[in-house]
């Protein structure tokens, strides 16, 4: 079994591998390497889902911490993170 920081941790690795993956190729086969940037989007997109979505609630339940915590601070990242994409 899997606990929530290694599966997490595991995605995060998965991504940045993925983005390593684009800018390597971009140089090289522009085609290949926007297929490979399309995933990377659609697959982040999903981990933000789930952090937001499931994990966040389940931390700021658990600690009591909402308005002024890390998943505050990790929420405005994600906005950022969509705006780059």
């Amino acid at each position: 079994m899997t606990t929530i920081l290694e599966f997490m941790s595991i995605d995060h690795d998965r991504l940045d591998n993925k983005i390593r993956m684009y800018s390597a190729e971009k140089l090289l086969n522009i085609k290949l390497a926007k297929n490979i940037f399309f995933f990377f989007k659609s697959e982040l997109e999903q981990h933000i889902i789930w952090e937001e979505d499931i994990l966040f609630p389940i931390f700021e339940k658990k600690t009591g911490i909402k308005n002024a915590g890390p998943t505050s601070v990790m929420r405005m990242e994600h906005i950022q993170i969509k705006n780059h994409l």
